[in-house]
C-alpha cells in the first residue's frame, strides 16, 4: 500500500438500499454512487475504509479485524426500509492491525474489533452496495467516536495514511 489515494462521502439514505423500492427522486443519487464507484475502482485501491456515522463509539477509535465481513443488516431506525440485506464483504485484518498500531504509537485511544458478532450498519453497507456491486475491494470499518475532539478526528484520518504505508 503506499497510502490514501482517495476519499470520498457517499450518500447513504435507507431510501437506497433497495433499488426496486427506491422512489424515483433517490435514483439519481444511486446514479452518481455508481458512477464514483467507478471512478474509486479503477484507481485500484487496495481497500476502503468506511468511517460510518452509524457506528458510534464513546470514547475508543476501532478497526474492524475480520478477514470476513458476513452477517445481515437491519437499519435500526428504519427496519421497514431496511429489514435485513445479507452481505459478504472480505476484510483487511493486516491494515487494521497496522491502523491500530499507528493510533496506539501516538496514544490516541483505540481497540482491535474481532468480535465475530459485529455486524454492519446500513450507512457502513448502503454506499458500498454501489460503490462496489461486486465486493471485490476488502473493507476496513471505522466508527465515528462522540468524545473525540475535532482534532483528534482530523488525526485519526491522517493516521489511514500512516497506517496505509505501514501496512505496505
Amino acid at each position: 500500500m503506499t497510502g490514501v489515494i482517495a476519499s470520498a462521502v457517499a450518500p447513504h439514505t435507507p431510501r437506497m438500499a433497495n433499488e426496486e423500492k427506491t422512489p424515483d427522486f433517490i435514483r439519481p443519487l444511486i446514479a452518481g454512487a455508481r458512477e464514483m464507484g467507478e471512478v474509486l475502482r479503477a484507481l485500484n485501491p487496495d481497500l476502503f475504509v468506511v468511517n460510518s456515522t452509524h457506528w458510534v463509539s464513546t470514547f475508543n477509535w476501532y478497526a474492524t479485524c475480520q478477514p470476513i465481513h458476513e452477517g445481515v443488516c437491519v437499519a435500526d431506525e428504519a427496519p421497514d426500509m431496511i429489514s435485513g440485506i445479507p452481505y459478504k464483504r472480505t476484510g483487511d485484518p493486516d491494515f487494521a492491525q497496522a491502523f491500530i498500531n499507528t493510533l496506539s504509537e501516538r496514544d490516541v485511544p483505540c481497540l482491535a474489533n474481532t468480535t465475530k458478532h459485529y455486524h454492519w450498519d446500513y450507512g457502513s453497507l448502503v454506499p458500498l452496495l454501489y460503490l462496489d456491486p461486486e465486493g471485490t475491494v476488502p473493507v476496513v470499518h471505522i466508527p465515528t467516536v462522540v468524545m473525540a475532539g475535532l482534532d483528534e478526528a482530523v488525526e485519526v484520518g491522517r493516521l489511514v495514511h500512516a497506517a496505509a504505508e505501514c501496512a505496505g
